[in-house]
């Protein structure tokens, strides 16, 4: 539904939107240790953008760890210069400098932002952006300081890790979600999205699902 969101949201802007045949790349390889196999994965990803990115197509990762993975990991397993040409941007890099004009009348209604904890590290500037977007639509986004939601990749799948990650959430997420409600939250991370909705019972929207909603 996010990726479909993003088509949408580009295609109002005037761009043309292009979903690429879905390869995995390789994260969960990588938090198991399958470093090997990973490496693999990252080569057979690698070769099938760096055609696009030679050719000046912005490539974007709807998912905030999705499109980070090509700064951390990647460099790690394929090295600096092959990950500098892999020029991947997270939702909110590809909005700066695109003109924007919202359909549809926007109110002052406050959301809560809640970063993936990658993209909070890697971009620190991130919240800011997704603020700048959001009052360009008329809204008032709060960015919302909380620790991990608990998911932390496999980590709050697994069996064993269940109490901890349950302890974790209601560290800061649960409040988060009582202040401002499912409704009024949204969030970056799909890991963090699929917590609230095992927690909660339901669904917060990422940012991109807020936007698009003003141009109806």
């Amino acid at each position: 539904g996010v990726v479909e969101a993003f088509a949408m949201v580009v295609k109002r802007l005037g761009y043309t939107p292009v979903l690429l045949p879905f390869k995995g790349h390789g994260k969960a390889q990588h938090v198991k240790g399958y470093l090997s196999e990973f490496k693999q994965t990252a080569a057979t990803v690698a070769e099938q953008l760096l055609p696009l990115c030679e050719r000046g197509i912005e490539l974007v990762g709807v998912d905030s760890s999705t499109a980070l993975v090509f700064r951390d990991e990647y460099r790690q397993a394929l090295g600096d210069e092959i990950a500098a040409k892999l020029q991947v941007k997270t939702v909110v890099e590809w909005f700066e400098g695109k003109p924007l004009s919202p359909m549809a009348e926007t109110t002052n209604r406050t959301y809560g932002l809640l970063l993936h904890c990658t993209e909070q590290s890697f971009i620190p500037e991130s919240a800011k952006h997704w603020q700048q977007l959001f009052r360009a639509f008329g809204l008032q986004l709060d960015v919302v300081n909380v620790g991990c939601c608990g998911m932390a990749g496999t980590f709050g799948h697994e069996k064993q890790h269940q109490q901890d990650s349950k302890a974790l959430y209601q560290m800061g997420w649960q409040q988060a979600i009582d202040a401002y409600g499912t409704r009024g939250i949204v969030a970056t991370g799909f890991s963090c999205r699929s917590q609230v909705k095992r927690m909660e019972n339901k669904r917060v929207r990422h940012p991109l699902e807020v936007v698009l909603a003003c141009f109806d």
